[in-house]
């Protein structure tokens, strides 16, 4: 049986140029979602600890070329 304290988790796709993206993490049932390229969820603390913890990570992405107001997206 594992002693889990606590969880956070985060996101980080800033590094890829020219895309939006939309990002979510779930942790134990606790939601945060952003759009950016950046998301970092807050800590979690389990009292009494938790012999497992369920974490999931999403990201959706938009793209999108603009030049002088005409442009594609998608």
């Amino acid at each position: 049986m594992a002693n889990i304290y606590w969880a956070t988790a985060w996101i980080n796709d800033g590094g890829i140029a020219g895309y939006s993206f939309q990002n979510a993490i779930t942790i134990a049932g606790q939601e945060w979602s952003n759009w950016g390229p950046y998301l970092d969820a807050l800590q979690v603390n389990f009292s009494p600890p938790a012999p497992q913890v369920n974490v999931k990570e999403s990201t959706g992405f938009y793209f999108g070329i603009s030049v002088n107001g005409y442009g594609i997206s998608g």
